[in-house]
């Protein structure tokens, strides 16, 4: 097998050699496979926010923001990548109506519950609110 100081003397241990083998290569291949497209899809998304951020660059450049609502609106868009805020609101979105309201109480729950204007509403009216809530990051003062 390995440096030839043992090899497969019959034919039964030389199908049991090539099976692993060949099962090695496709155990690599896989993990391989795998690996590279998990950093190519890191590679996109980390692609669109720096192309959002390119955008607001040339905002700023264009339309002279001030530092503070630039730094705001660059904060938010970091914090809405880290947290994959538009993948989940497209997701939930994207389900059936009773499942929509079901799986929103629980993904939305931290917001409704810190919000006193949603203490008393009604359930499908939150979990119609929730999603269309849109995470802005501001400075205490």
């Amino acid at each position: 097998m390995g440096y030839g100081d043992i090899s497969a003397e019959n034919s039964v241990e030389q199908i049991v050699c090539i099976l692993a083998m060949v099962m090695g290569v496709a155990a690599f291949a896989y993990g391989t496979s795998t690996f590279t497209n998990l950093l190519q899809n890191y590679d996109a998304d980390n692609s669109k926010l720096n192309r959002n951020i390119e955008i607001l660059n040339k905002i700023k450049k264009d339309h002279k923001l001030p530092l503070e609502l630039y730094e705001n609106v660059k904060r938010s868009l970091k914090f809405q990548f880290d947290n994959d805020i538009e993948d989940q609101t497209r997701f939930v979105q994207q389900l059936p109506q009773d499942l929509k309201h079901y799986l929103s109480l629980f993904v939305y729950e931290h917001i409704y519950q810190n919000i006193e204007y949603l203490k008393d509403r009604p359930i499908v009216y939150i979990t119609w609110l929730c999603p269309l809530l849109t995470p802005m990051v501001i400075n205490k003062d």
